[in-house]
């Protein structure tokens, strides 16, 4: 599964690259596209549909277009893929298919590495990299206990790392510092502010 806008620079064609080459080996599976068309990427979007048409992914792929409900699919979701080509700060469904127990597998840029500890809650694999990202996903696949435990890791790596709780005192140790500095200046400079 994918989920993001369709836009270009999110990796769809990577992840349509890397769903065709494992679908001859891998018959009984299925790929999901989750994510609505943006206004002006038409184009784009139609390119996808077109490209998923084609052997050996016609009938394979499944666009799903905008959903509320992504949590469930991501919970029902045996690997999710964010292959972006270029660097993406933070994207929130990857931690989001995380906390849902799914593994990833992402491009190794921007935050992805920061979020997705490679070989113990998914993979990372180069940016663009196809074989690298059948590789990851086949790993995934043809190994259901690794799968899993890979799952219970990336929920354990979100709740650890990334919970509500540690995201809270990390924002009140900013602001603690911020004001601990601003009551060291200087009263002159604090008056010219």
């Amino acid at each position: 599964t994918m989920v993001s806008k369709l836009v270009p620079g999110k990796g769809h064609d990577t992840f349509l690259e890397v769903a065709a080459q494992l679908a001859p080996s891998h018959p009984r599976a299925r790929f999901l596209i989750v994510g609505g068309e943006v206004p002006g990427a038409g184009g784009y979007a139609r390119w996808l549909r077109n490209r998923a048409n084609l052997p050996p992914l016609a009938g394979r792929v499944t666009f799903t277009g905008h959903r509320g409900d992504v949590a469930r699919i991501l919970a029902a979701t045996a690997v999710v893929c964010h292959l972006p080509a270029i660097a993406d700060s933070f994207p929130g469904v990857v931690l989001e298919a995380m906390s849902c127990g799914c593994p990833v597998v992402a491009s190794r840029v921007g935050g992805l590495a920061e979020q997705v500890t490679d070989g113990e809650t998914g993979f990372l694999v180069p940016a663009g990299d196809v074989a690298a990202g059948v590789a990851a996903v086949c790993a995934l696949l043809d190994d259901p206990r690794r799968r899993q435990l890979m799952g219970q890791a990336a929920r354990a790596a979100v709740l650890s790392r990334f919970g509500v709780e540690r995201q809270a005192r990390g924002v009140l140790a900013v602001y603690r510092r911020l004001a601990a500095a601003e009551a060291k200046a200087s009263p002159a400079r604090r008056r010219n502010r």
